[in-house]
């Protein structure tokens, strides 16, 4: 008897589970099932989005944070050549992209191998001019001033030696004039835009607000990994 009771309560809790299943299913079938697992489906993928943009924002302040305290690894211990305002400049830095020491190229025999490809990839007019012993700069204030503006990271200085300097309108037609007046405003605006921006990350590495956007960013993270674990 007591095993016929066994196998009578077993087929009922058979019934009753396929009677679960069964309204599981339909359930799932319904419109609010689908919408709420459509939604459901979006809040992931917005969440794995936002995640991912906070990890690019979060490597992008890193690197930011390493290049304001190191100075750019290609920066650093290095020498190169630079054009500044028409005269070929050689530059050299320590460890940690700061510059050392500035002096100019005045012939051909000083440039070295690699000096001389890179100056025929940038400016092969000046190469030649150098090579045919025909290269004769003029050295202005401005060209002393970057010179002497060691100290600095490489980043910072090539910067200053980047600043537009006023053409000359001797000679030139009124139409030329205008032209070349344009140009350099255009160049002004250019060297402003980056010279603030270069100033701007100084300024928020060193009052720590770098540091602290860093910081917001890895919380970010962490509270997204956990919302996605569930």
């Amino acid at each position: 008897m007591t095993k016929a009771n066994d196998m009578i309560q077993l087929q009922q809790q058979v019934q009753q589970l396929s009677k679960q299943l069964q309204a599981n299913n339909a359930y799932k079938n319904t419109s609010i099932f689908k919408r709420m697992n459509k939604e459901a489906e979006k809040w992931y993928e917005e969440k794995v989005v936002e995640k991912q943009t906070a990890q690019t924002h979060k490597q992008f302040l890193q690197d930011k944070i390493s290049s304001m305290m190191l100075g750019q690894p290609q920066h650093r211990d290095i020498s190169t050549i630079k054009t500044v305002n028409g005269v070929l400049m050689r530059v050299a830095t320590d460890d940690q992209a700061n510059v050392v020491k500035v002096e100019p190229i005045k012939s051909f025999g000083e440039l070295d191998y690699n000096e001389r490809s890179q100056l025929m990839t940038e400016n092969k007019k000046l190469y030649t001019r150098l090579q045919h012993d025909v290269y004769r700069p003029e050295m202005h204030d401005f060209h002393i001033d970057v010179m002497v503006a060691e100290g600095i990271r490489f980043d910072e200085w090539s910067i200053l030696a980047d600043t537009p300097q006023k053409p000359s309108l001797e000679g030139l037609s009124m139409e030329d004039s205008s032209k070349v007046l344009s140009e350099y405003s255009k160049a002004t605006e250019a060297h402003t835009a980056r010279l603030t921006a270069y100033q701007s990350d100084k300024t928020a590495y060193e009052t720590g607000t770098m540091n602290n956007d860093l910081r917001e960013c890895e919380t970010k993270i962490e509270t997204i990994n956990s919302e996605l674990q569930g």
